[in-house]
């Protein structure tokens, strides 16, 4: 039954006798999505699985085995056609064209989500490969031969990051881009340091959730929920603050001395948006932004100036 689009999804072409084992395991498989399955167990069976089907030394099981069977369904995603005579969405007689879809989609799901699986679940570790192209799901593995303890090891956030001059704040992070053996792993470390009325001025982190403890001074945390709700609270040495992934969130220094955070993610490398920059420091017309947020234009363009936006 093999062909250019792998064993599994070539044309139906069996027996009657085939046939009615592929619409008795297709029911089986629509009586799970209907949670119709809630008999005991009734037995263990041994299934000897054939050499060449088989899928050794691969580092995410779910996307090798969507290329090993369908290697063109994701460019088939929206053709009816290519599922119409596919023995892996069964005898289509039998299921409706919504079943189809939801099928489909499932697989598309198990081949599009499969990068967010840690890569460090089918070893041991995935240390970063530095000298190898990045991809969406992040850094390659580097060569378990060439990996060493170094690559665990990051050395700095005893000493402040670079303070900035607009926020009087500074950062210095440990993520998976300065500490190789973090890839994979779904979080990572930064120290943030206050001056004397700093402020972290309001962004977000679209991937990953946030943890701060304070290691001396007293600093003010707040997060502004999705129905627009504020929950802040003042923090002094050893207190700690929790941001859910995603949310608007701040943070400023109300003490008289400067004041070290150190901050976790959820996330090996963690994207962020700050609301100023994404406005001032963009190309984003200065009209827009008036009308937006009701700031006068003199307004925006003073603040352009000082942020380097431009429109």
């Amino acid at each position: 039954m093999g062909d250019e689009n792998g064993p599994f999804c070539s044309s139906v072409t069996s027996s009657s006798s085939d046939q009615q084992k592929l619409v008795s395991f297709s029911q089986w498989l629509l009586d799970i999505g209907d949670r119709e399955i809630g008999v005991s167990c009734d037995g263990v069976a041994e299934i000897e699985i054939s050499p060449e089907l088989a899928l050794t030394h691969v580092r995410n099981p779910i996307q090798a085995i969507v290329s090993s069977t369908c290697p063109s369904l994701l460019d088939n995603l929206h053709s009816d056609d290519y599922f119409n005579d596919k023995a892996i969405m069964i005898l289509l007689w039998r299921i409706s064209d919504s079943v189809v879809r939801m099928i489909s989609l499932v697989f598309s799901l198990f081949c599009l989500f499969s990068s967010s699986f840690s890569q460090a679940s089918a070893k041991d570790f995935c240390v970063a490969d530095y000298t190898a192209p990045i991809s969406p799901s992040g850094f390659s593995c580097k060569d378990p031969s060439k990996v060493t303890v170094n690559d665990f090891v990051f050395s700095g956030l005893d000493v402040p990051g670079n303070s900035s001059k607009i926020f009087k704040f500074g950062f210095k992070s440990t993520f998976d881009s300065q500490l190789p053996g973090l890839n994979g792993l779904g979080f990572s470390l930064a120290r943030a340091d206050f001056e004397k009325g700093g402020v972290v001025p309001i962004h977000a982190h679209p991937d990953a959730s946030e943890i701060s403890l304070v290691l001396d001074g007293k600093v003010t945390f707040g997060f502004i929920s999705s129905d627009n709700t504020v929950y802040q609270k003042s923090l002094v040495k050893g207190d700690v603050f929790v941001v859910p992934q995603g949310l608007l969130h701040y943070a400023f220094n109300e003490g008289d001395t400067p004041a070290p955070v150190i901050v976790g993610f959820s996330s090996s490398n963690p994207s962020v948006q700050t609301t100023d920059l994404a406005l001032f420091r963009s190309n984003l017309a200065s009209q827009v932004i008036t009308s937006s947020t009701l700031i006068n234009e003199q307004e925006v363009k003073r603040l352009k100036a000082i942020f380097g936006g431009s429109g």
